[in-house]
């Protein structure tokens, strides 16, 4: 059935409020806008689950219990297979079949330290500071260096002379603001 060509109304088909997947990609109903008729079974199975995401959906459940119960999940670190376990265990509670982890191999895991660091002079100062993922660890008598700056706001321009870091302790700093194209 075709909809007439002066037709602006949009039709809803059976099954879309019923909850029965089937019923729903099964509909002759065309479903049409503007006279143009979109009767292809991908549009209605998007449609479907995109309206059962919002409506039926435990994404944000999942997301809590992940983020909360879980933690940081870093890649490597003991926090990624309890998260890998818990992905695991979810999906079979859901009903999920044929649910398994795949075999993977990382050169190294890392996991957040403790970070100090004090200013010896012109005066003498703690400072905060964190550890930066994926960076080599400080030998545990420490580093004495000349400290240079280098803005996180401008890093095409900080890394066209890497050698000026070389040998130095970098203070990364956050002046002006983002360009529009930094992630």
């Amino acid at each position: 059935m075709l909809p007439r060509k002066d037709a602006k109304k949009k039709v809803v088909p059976p099954g879309r409020n019923s909850g029965n997947l089937a019923e729903f990609l099964s509909s002759r109903e065309p479903l049409c806008w503007e006279g143009r008729l979109k009767c292809i079974a991908q549009v209605r199975a998007i449609d479907w689950v995109s309206g059962e995401g919002l409506v039926e959906s435990h994404a944000y459940e999942y997301l809590t219990q992940l983020s909360d119960d879980v933690g940081a999940r870093v890649t490597g670190s003991p926090q990624s297979q309890k998260a890998v376990e818990w992905s695991l265990n979810k999906m079979r509670a859901i009903g999920l079949e044929n649910v398994h982890a795949e075999k993977f191999q990382i050169w190294r895991g890392w996991t957040r330290g403790s970070a100090q660091a004090e200013l010896m002079g012109p005066i003498r100062r703690r400072l905060n500071v964190d550890d930066m993922g994926w960076t080599g660890s400080t030998p545990a008598s420490g580093v004495e260096g000349e400290l240079v700056v280098a803005n996180v706001f401008n890093m095409d321009e900080e890394s066209k002379d890497p050698a000026k870091f070389s040998g130095k302790i970098i203070l990364m700093v956050a002046q002006g603001e983002p360009k529009k194209d930094q992630d």
